[in-house]
Parts: structure tokens; C-alpha cells; sequence
């Protein structure tokens, strides 16, 4: 919601390779903010990724990220590795006017993970025995009344993991599944 309360206020998420169909009207001068999440990828994919370069498209992405970048009436900086180079880059396209930069300093403690494998002259690729530790550990801590995250490479997995929980007794709205 606007901060007058008038409505909604317009957002458009997308990725470089896409911004070249932004139609440049609907972003007149000073009517919007421009946040660069990533912005070290960013910048570095509009320069030289693979995917801008195909079929002639980099002149455009690069003409309307700088038209956005210098028409914005804010622009601002997120991401974990911001440099002096994406700030100077981004500071020179707008005349030498700083842009705001977001300072993510938050640390957290972590959550102990486990990693199990099978033993080095176990045949390649078979994962039975590491899929055994895993299935057992799940089970006696879903026994032990424990909340669980499993995370798997496939919805048949997810399936078999949710069957397994309701057969020991849980019920669907004790799994989350997705």
C-alpha cells in the first residue's frame, strides 16, 4: 500500500536477461525506486554473461539497466558481496550520486547438520546403507516427539517419507510436505 494510503503501489521483479522487454515508459524519470539484489551478479551478467549475449540482446539489457539506473529516483544496493566496483559503476551512471546500500550484518548460530554417506567399498552410486542411517535417525527422533525437516531430490521420496510418518502415527496436519 502507498505510504498516503492511495492504493497499491506498482512492483516488478525480473531478471536481467528480461529486462530489455521493460517497456521504458511506464518508468518515467524520478517516478521509481530500483533495488539491485545480487548486485555484483547483476552487473557482471549484463556485462558478460552468456545468456545476455545471445541473439544481440546485451546492447539492450545494457542500455535499459543504465536508463533504470539513472532515471530511478532511488537505487539501491542488496547483496552479501556489494564492492567499491559496483558502487563506483552505478554511482558514475547516475553523476557521481551515491546509491543506498543495504548492510546485511546479521549472524546466526546455525543448526548442527549431519551428513551420512556409505562407507568408501560400498558400490559406487548405492546409497543404501547411508538411506538406512537416515530413515532410522528420522524414526526415532519423530518417535521421540521431535520436529523433523527432511529435504530430498524427489517428490517420490517426499511421498514414501509422508507414508512413513502417518503409518508411525502422525497425522496430515503434523507433515508439510512440498
Amino acid at each position: 500500500l502507498r505510504k498516503d494510503g492511495t492504493g497499491w503501489a506498482s512492483r516488478l521483479a525480473m531478471c536481467m536477461d528480461s529486462i530489455a522487454k521493460i517497456d521504458l515508459e511506464n518508468f518515467k524519470p524520478g517516478t521509481f525506486d530500483l533495488l539491485l539484489d545480487e548486485v555484483e551478479q547483476a552487473l557482471f551478467h549484463a556485462l558478460l554473461g552468456g545468456t545476455c549475449g545471445k541473439d544481440g540482446k546485451r546492447p539492450k539489457v545494457q542500455a535499459v539497466l543504465i536508463h533504470l539506473i539513472k532515471n530511478a529516483r532511488r537505487v539501491i544496493l542488496a547483496s552479501a558481496g556489494v564492492t567499491e566496483k559496483e558502487i563506483a559503476m552505478v554511482s558514475e551512471i547516475r553523476g557521481n550520486e551515491l546509491p543506498y546500500i543495504v548492510d546485511n550484518q546479521y549472524r546466526g548460530n546455525g543448526y548442527p547438520v549431519e551428513f551420512y554417506t556409505d562407507p568408501a567399498d560400498a558400490k559406487p552410486g548405492d546409497r543404501t546403507l547411508a538411506r538406512l542411517a537416515v530413515l532410522t535417525r528420522l524414526m526415532a527422533n519423530l518417535r521421540a516427539g521431535k520436529r523433523c525437516i527432511v529435504h530430498t531430490d524427489t517428490k517420490a521420496a517426499t511421498r514414501l517419507l509422508e507414508m512413513m510418518g502417518l503409518a508411525m502415527g502422525l497425522t496430515n496436519d503434523q507433515i508439510l510436505r512440498f
